[in-house]
């Protein structure tokens, strides 16, 4: 039977502020944070797991009147769900123009072409036609190559940071860090990084089609046909082995038209560009909290092994829970799902399911294999996974090693407000020239 549960607002996207004002915000919110940390909601937004937890010992799939969807909170029900046949990908991404009048429409012709071709909005035919591209162009051996070029990228941006007395770990390193290593991945010129920056700001904006403004729309489509036509002249000058080749020699063979490479690529710097950093800042604020932990996975020659990323991942997700459409009646394990009701997979709990992980919630340093839900599982896995485990490993060994670059306070971290993500959205730490000054 369906069970009410009182319902809790969504916050919206982190929104752009100027150099100037982010540092205000981020002042303001730090202490503030510190204030109202006490208040249920905020404290939710903190650390959600206890919350996760209490909900799916009562209703692992609860309808939610508020909501108008079903939230789900067992990996068992979970999976068996983003396994089915039953669930549309598209519907969500449909439904955000369905409202919009042809003059909106009109504004942004690029995102109504490349939006619903985004491989996770995809269903079935579509979905199988274009996920081969990126599965050859982020194949196991083209990911292995980069490792030098990421290490090199990250200890130069790292060193450069280290003689700042004070900085702010997100703005100054944990954004500007994947924007750098996936330029180089796809193959794209390093002076192009500002302009690329500004556009994957404006595409990963707020989505709320029907409420923004009509000069919020322009900013958006501006940003998305600006890359589009970007990612089309590279693809001319582009040298074999990058990523942005790949997907268009992929295509090519496939006889798939190019846009849809282009698609895909947007997809994986976009999509990079905002995941990863913020998984590898939960990944440091987990193990900063876990010094046991972090001392037995650091021991040797200190780097972390891919075991040890994969229980940060699942510990704590950037993905906290993904939305999907029953496309037909979905018999789980704990509900009946009718067609068309909408579903909150809520991918965060399930990675602390006991049923699947013992003692789920600490960090364990010899757990058995279980494929964890930080990168989705089923058709839609993550394609970017091997790479971002791959960044992630690098950038956290250098972090966590013997003698770090900087003074960090996991304390200090200001997480999103945010039920759909979590991450951290400002970090301030000290350098090395403040840690040796006694600062």
């Amino acid at each position: 039977m369906k069970q009410e549960k009182s319902d809790v607002q969504d916050v919206g996207p982190e929104t752009e502020f100027g150099v100037r004002a982010r540092a205000l915000f981020r002042d303001m919110t730090l202490s503030a944070q510190k204030i109202t940390r006490a208040t249920d909601y905020d404290a939710f937004l903190d650390d959600p797991y206890g919350a996760y937890s209490k909900l799916r010992a009562t209703n692992p799939a609860y309808w939610s009147p508020g909501r108008n969807a079903w939230l789900v909170t067992s990996y068992e029900d979970i999976t068996d769900i983003e396994r089915s046949s039953a669930i549309s990908f598209s519907e969500r991404c449909q439904s955000r123009f369905a409202l919009l009048s042809q003059r909106r429409r009109a504004l942004i012709p690029t995102v109504c072409q490349y939006l619903p071709r985004h491989l996770g909005h995809l269903d079935a035919d579509d979905h199988s036609q274009l996920r081969p591209l990126i599965d050859v162009a982020l194949s196991p051996s083209r990911v292995r190559r980069f490792e030098p070029m990421i290490r090199r990228i990250v200890a130069a941006q790292i060193d450069a940071l280290s003689s700042r007395s004070e900085l702010d770990l997100v703005e100054d390193l944990f954004v500007p860090l994947p924007l750098s290593i996936m330029i180089d991945v796809l193959g794209l010129d390093a002076a192009d990084a500002p302009q690329l920056d500004a556009w994957s700001r404006r595409i990963l904006g707020p989505f709320d089609f029907e409420a923004a403004p009509d000069v919020v729309l322009c900013e958006k489509e501006a940003a998305t046909a600006g890359m589009a036509s970007k990612f089309r002249e590279a693809l001319k000058t582009q040298k074999a082995d990058g990523v942005l080749w790949a997907l268009g020699n992929a295509a090519a063979e496939a006889n798939i038209p190019e846009d849809d490479a282009i698609c895909i690529a947007i997809q994986i710097l976009t999509g990079a560009y905002e995941s990863l950093r913020h998984a590898v800042a939960l990944g440091l604020h987990a193990a900063l909290g876990n010094p046991a932990w972090t001392a037995a996975n650091t021991q040797g020659d200190g780097a972390l092994s891919d075991a040890a990323i994969d229980e940060l991942l699942r510990f704590d997700s950037v993905v906290q829970r993904v939305t999907r459409t029953a496309s037909q009646t979905i018999e789980c394990q704990s509900a009946v799902i009718a067609r068309n009701e909408r579903i909150f997979l809520v991918t965060g709990a399930g990675n602390r399911d006991p049923a699947c992980f013992n003692a789920p919630d600490t960090l364990s340093t010899n757990r058995p294999p279980q494929p964890h839900l930080a990168f989705g599982i089923g058709r839609h896995y993550c394609p970017g996974a091997r790479l971002a485990r791959m960044v992630m490993r690098i950038v956290l060994s250098r972090l966590l090693a013997a003698d770090p670059p900087f003074v960090i306070d996991p304390n200090d971290a200001i997480f999103l407000r945010s039920e759909a993500n979590r991450g951290v959205q400002a970090w301030p730490v000290r350098g090395r020239v403040a840690r040796q000054g006694g600062l």
